[in-house]
């Protein structure tokens, strides 16, 4: 198995980044902040790495209870997909879009 030892400085940093996560939520209501997020760069680009961390199983499983605890989407492409096959269904159907 993988072994974890945080530093107490990344743990720090990493804490930091799940609380303004939280403050992210609660103005917008999702956990998707946008990679290059101009109110936040650095939580844009943490979102995302958590979201490598977890597709390379290398992330903590205490770090990804307390991501799901508020809603963490592991996946945001699946939304724009459903929409997209929507679209090419609306237009078979209908034969424009």
């Amino acid at each position: 198995g993988f072994c974890w030892e945080v530093s107490r400085k990344n743990l720090k940093l990493w804490n930091k980044r799940y609380d303004e996560l939280k403050e992210y939520k609660a103005k917008h209501g999702d956990c998707n902040v946008p990679y290059h997020y101009a109110e936040n760069l650095k939580l844009g680009r943490w979102v995302d790495n958590q979201r490598q961390l977890y597709k390379n199983e290398e992330m903590s499983i205490d770090w990804m209870a307390r991501l799901e605890q508020v809603g963490f989407n592991w996946v945001v492409y699946a939304r724009w997909e459903n929409h997209y096959n929507e679209l090419v269904n609306f237009h078979r159907d209908n034969g424009h879009s």
